[in-house]
Parts: C-alpha cells; sequence; structure tokens
C-alpha cells in the first residue's frame, strides 16, 4: 500500500517527498521491520513512530494510539472512520470521496467544543 498508493499519491501532488513526515498510529503491520525499513529508504529520520527509534537511529517516538498534538485531526478522523469502515472502498478514489462525504457532515460547532474540551489546564 505505500509503495502503490502513498508514494504515487505524494508524488503526483507534486510534493517534495524531503518535506514529508510519516506518522504511524502503531498498528502491528504499520510497524513490521519491513515497512519502517522502506519509511528509512524513503524518509530518512523523518518517522513518528512506536517502534523507529529502536530499529533505526533517528525519527520520533509517537506512542500507541496517541491523540496527536492536534485534537481536531483526532478528532476529525476518529469521527468518520467507523463511518467509512462500514462503506468498504473499493480504491483510494472511492476513499476519498467517502472521507470528504464523511467530513461534510461534521457541523463546525462541533470541533470547536472538542476543541475546547480537549485543552490541557
Amino acid at each position: 500500500m505505500l509503495q502503490n498508493d502513498f508514494v504515487p499519491q505524494i508524488l503526483t501532488a507534486e510534493l517534495p517527498i524531503d518535506t514529508q513526515w510519516f506518522m504511524q498510529a502503531g498498528a502491528m503491520p504499520h510497524t513490521a521491520n519491513v515497512v519502517l525499513d522502506f519509511l528509512r529508504t524513503l524518509l530518512g529520520g523523518r518517522v513518528m513512530s512506536s517502534r523507529y527509534q529502536e530499529r533505526n537511529n533517528g525519527g520520533f517516538f509517537w506512542p500507541l494510539l496517541s491523540p496527536d498534538l492536534n485534537t481536531c485531526s483526532y478528532f476529525l478522523w476518529g469521527f468518520p472512520k467507523e463511518k467509512l469502515f462500514t462503506l468498504r472502498p473499493a480504491d483510494v478514489t472511492e476513499m476519498r470521496v467517502h472521507i470528504v462525504e464523511l467530513c461534510n457532515e461534521i457541523h463546525e460547532y462541533l470541533c470547536h467544543s472538542r476543541q475546547k474540551h480537549a485543552q490541557l489546564p
């Protein structure tokens, strides 16, 4: 998936690969040695993962199930994710369409409310 979908999408979007960071959620397939080695070759030390530092010299430790430092990002992915998996998109293009549709269902006030209640004291 990384080689066949992720990398071509970045290259198609004309994003400079040397400015991209990759953050892993910590699922076992995401932290397999073959994946970590591929990411090291592709991104150098620009990887945030629970296992990247122990396997490679570099990257940042990222705890499992971390809510990210961006509450809206965490909330906005968690909210439609459950619905997205029930839709079972056939490919990346269909998945993108569903994600946009599901995110459009989220009202702005709900995001503000989540952000307000998630702030640290």
